[in-house]
C-alpha cells in the first residue's frame, strides 16, 4: 500500500460519528447522535413506516454526555402517540441534520 493511500484509508475510517444537543422549550436538553452507515441503512431499510420513525428515536436521541438512550423498543406505541409537531418535529429535524449529507439538503432548498 502507498503511503497516500493509508494516509486517505487513516482519514477516512477515523472519522467519529457527530452529535448536538437540542433543548427543548422547558429547557431540557437530548443529545442526537448521527448513526453509523450500517445503522442508517437498516433504519431507511425498515418497510414499515412506524418502525423505522420509532426507530431513529430509539437509535439517535441520549442523555446528553452519556451512553444512556432516552428511548428503547418498549416505548414504541407512545411514541406512536407523540403529536406530531412539538418536540417530535424538533428531535427528527435534529435527526435529519445528522443522517442527511448537506449536499441533499442543499438541493431540497431548490
Amino acid at each position: 500500500m502507498s503511503d497516500v493511500r493509508n494516509q486517505i484509508r487513516t482519514r477516512v475510517l477515523s472519522e467519529k460519528l457527530e452529535s448536538s444537543v437540542i433543548e427543548l422549550d422547558d429547557g431540557t436538553k437530548i443529545e442526537v447522535r448521527q448513526t453509523s452507515v450500517g445503522q442508517m441503512l437498516d433504519t431507511v431499510n425498515e418497510a414499515d413506516l412506524k418502525k423505522r420513525m420509532a426507530r431513529l428515536l430509539i437509535d439517535t436521541c441520549y442523555v446528553p454526555s452519556t451512553d444512556e438512550k432516552v428511548f428503547e423498543e418498549a416505548d414504541f406505541d407512545v411514541l406512536m402517540t407523540l403529536p406530531s409537531g412539538g418536540t417530535y418535529q424538533k428531535l427528527i429535524d435534529a435527526i435529519n441534520k445528522k443522517m442527511l449529507p448537506a449536499s441533499l439538503e442543499e438541493a431540497g432548498k431548490d
